[in-house]
């Protein structure tokens, strides 16, 4: 009887699964350009579907979209985070629940970031040269002809610096063999020398900051990538997450 009673209570709780049980969909909020009533019509859409709740992912606007003449709001701004709270009681009000991705787009970035604060990397170059030529390079050279060779550029960087420059020999069979120019290269901001014999490849390492931009991202969070390789950074966008938006909707999602 007891094991009865279990198969027919699984088989009722597929009949009407509880929220957390039902499919849930992205809700895109394309270019924040959002309002009430429409969240209400929605969330009745979704609703009478079955589904058990919803991801809020504000996104750009698509260029060839109508925007029906509907301001956007701004990320994470008062107006925007009455909105969200707004829409997440509406959806607790119909037995659904809330979630929320952590920006906009992808990945995750703003306008607000400070230089330093933005996606850094390094991008490696190798020229060839032999005994005999003479090079003669500064920073916005060597930059040009690195980021030519890259097969994916992202964008253009806010900042970029030479973290190394190195004279290595073809064949080489120890480290003792590279001749180190960075420190006469920050010296002169450039760099000017005639190869010695033989042949060689000169290697170095261009540090770029900002250089990718957040892909789709709504209006507010839009803008250069945060590093999110830096725990401070990661942290404070995170606190500018809570102390805003999530402040609103903690107890709703």
């Amino acid at each position: 009887e007891k094991a009865e009673q279990t198969e027919s209570d699984l088989f009722t709780g597929f009949q009407n699964p509880p929220a957390e049980a039902r499919p849930f969909v992205r809700w895109w909020w394309n270019g924040n350009r959002i309002e009430k009533e429409e969240i209400v019509r929605q969330l009745d859409v979704l609703h009478k579907a079955g589904i058990g709740g919803v991801e809020i992912n504000p996104i750009a606007m698509p260029e060839e979209a109508d925007d029906m003449g509907i301001e956007p709001l701004i990320w994470n701004s008062k107006e925007w985070n009455e909105m969200l709270r707004f829409a997440a009681l509406e959806a607790q009000k119909r037995g659904m629940l809330t979630d929320l991705i952590v920006g906009s787009g992808w990945p995750f970035g703003g306008e607000f970031l400070e230089e330093d604060e933005t996606i850094q990397r390094i991008i490696v170059h190798k020229m060839p040269c032999s005994g005999g030529e003479k090079l003669n390079e500064n920073l916005e050279s060597l930059y040009r002809q690195a980021v030519s060779a890259l097969s994916h550029s992202y964008g253009v960087a806010r900042s970029y610096e030479l973290v190394f420059i190195r004279l290595v020999p073809s064949g080489i069979q120890s480290t003792a063999e590279i001749l180190d120019l960075t420190e006469t290269f920050h010296k002169e901001n450039r760099l000017e020398l005639e190869v010695p014999s033989g042949r060689f490849e000169l290697v170095y390492g261009i540090l770029q900051r900002g250089n990718r931009e957040v892909m789709h991202g709504a209006p507010g969070a839009a803008g250069p990538v945060m590093n999110h390789y830096e725990r401070e950074i990661t942290r404070a966008y995170l606190n500018r997450l809570n102390k805003g938006c999530i402040c609103q909707v903690k107890c709703l999602i």
